[in-house]
């Protein structure tokens, strides 16, 4: 499995924090959602779902 599907599956079960390296110390996972699903978009596999640098 790719680590993308890894990472979308992750938040359609509502465990982001799996997706966090451990060693970072303690996180708020609402902080880290965005994040995550921003890492999602960016790597879109389709071109016109990829967000622009103005989005």
């Amino acid at each position: 499995m790719v680590l993308v599907d890894e990472v979308r599956a992750a938040l359609e079960r509502g465990e982001a924090a799996e997706c966090v390296d451990p060693r970072m110390g303690g996180f708020a996972e609402e902080e880290a959602v965005p994040v995550l699903k921003l890492g999602l978009v960016i790597k879109a596999p389709v071109v016109e779902r990829m967000a622009v640098l103005r989005q």
